[in-house]
């Protein structure tokens, strides 16, 4: 709400948001990973795969509490890869500006020759 407040409302388009995107993709990466990484601390974000089968297991560990230092590490790392990949899907999958002039016709007669 507070972005919105000082933006006046307005909201970036698509492509405003995809070409910065791709403009400063380690900060956006860095950031995104750093917003995963608060919102799972505060509990709004629970990262990792569920599976019910209906199997009882008596245990009394928590995997959060018995993590290792160098596994979170890895866990981290791997974040940081899917983040990266994810940004990158996303890149490949932006569509080009249908307004925008074929490659060959853009620019003066001197830089297309």
């Amino acid at each position: 709400m507070g972005v919105r407040f000082v933006a006046a409302d307005q909201h970036p388009d698509h492509d405003t948001i995809a070409t910065f995107r791709r403009e400063n993709a380690q900060a956006f990466e860095a950031a995104f990973l750093q917003v995963l990484l608060m919102a799972r601390e505060s509990g709004l974000l629970k990262l990792g795969t569920v599976s019910i089968d209906g199997t009882k297991i008596d245990a009394n560990a928590s995997k959060i509490r018995s993590l290792r230092y160098d596994r979170m590490l890895e866990l981290r790392e791997k974040l940081a890869a899917d983040i990266a990949a994810l940004t990158h899907q996303a890149d490949a999958e932006d569509a080009p500006d249908p307004q925008a002039l074929p490659r060959e016709l853009a620019g003066s007669p001197e830089e297309r020759a």
